[in-house]
């Protein structure tokens, strides 16, 4: 007798029709390349504004300080080939670097604050101008406002014949010395005279003494850091703007810790 066979369909792929699996495909596609270009968005369609400028160190070695002047104390370095986020600018100490040969006279007076807290001189290294490539910076130290003060009191005539009260006014005081000779001498006395003709840190009181013209009075005035001097006690506008080493140089020294400032 014979036995019927029982045949077990096999399971066949699902199809769908060639038209409709185009626009499937088409539609997967699009998917993918909006999704390609949200990602590629996201990771590099940030606006350049939010970036803070940068500057790479030219020199071998710079000094890495806690203000904008190599009197303050110095944390470190920052070294040749390092990349530096700057946060700010401030004209403090003049100074000479690695880019003195392409500056009149070799001083340069700016200064960086970079975003580890650091100072570094612009001298040294590569922001890609000559002008400062950041704002100014909001806080200004007490010698940055005295120099402030100083040169807006030029062509003044409120200070004939009184260099010392000048440069004590500039600094939110007055009555500390009789006379610039007498500043001169406590200062030496106290040890913070320094003797360099070069290089006088903006704020720094500049002391010299011609007897046949101050009577013996001595003279100083407030270096603006680059070379120049505001100086009270003039003939004319009293307050005045002077060039290079003053005659009968004695030396300079930064104000007193106890000079308040404005």
């Amino acid at each position: 007798m014979g036995m019927n066979q029982l045949r077990i369909s096999q399971p066949r792929a699902a199809t769908i029709p060639p038209d409709a699996a185009k626009t499937v495909i088409r539609r997967k596609l699009q998917a993918l390349i909006a999704a390609m270009l949200t990602i590629a968005t996201f990771f590099v369609a940030v606006p350049s504004a939010q970036a803070a400028p940068t500057a790479t160190v030219s020199a071998s070695a710079t000094q890495r300080m806690a203000g904008p002047t190599l009197n303050t104390t110095q944390y470190g370095w920052y070294y040749r080939g390092q990349g530096l986020a700057l946060s700010c600018a401030a004209y403090g100490q003049a100074v000479k670097g690695y880019y003195s040969p392409w500056i009149p006279g070799g001083w340069d007076s700016l200064w960086y604050r970079t975003s580890d807290g650091g100072w570094v001189a612009d001298v040294d290294i590569n922001t890609g101008s000559n002008n400062p490539v950041t704002p100014m910076c909001s806080t200004s130290t007490r010698e940055q406002r005295a120099v402030a003060w100083a040169n807006s009191q030029v062509g003044s005539n409120a200070y004939y014949g009184l260099c010392e009260r000048f440069v004590e006014n500039a600094y939110g005081t007055s009555g500390r010395y009789a006379s610039a000779i007498a500043a001169f001498y406590s200062l030496r006395d106290a040890g913070t005279m320094r003797y360099t003709s070069t290089g006088i840190p903006a704020g720094a009181l500049v002391f010299s003494s011609v007897p046949a013209w101050d009577g013996g009075y001595g003279h100083v005035q407030i270096s603006r850091g680059d070379g120049s001097f505001v100086s009270g006690g003039a003939n004319g506008p009293s307050v005045k703007i002077f060039y290079g080493t003053p005659t009968g140089f004695l030396g300079w020294s930064m104000a007193p810790a106890s000079w308040p400032g404005r």
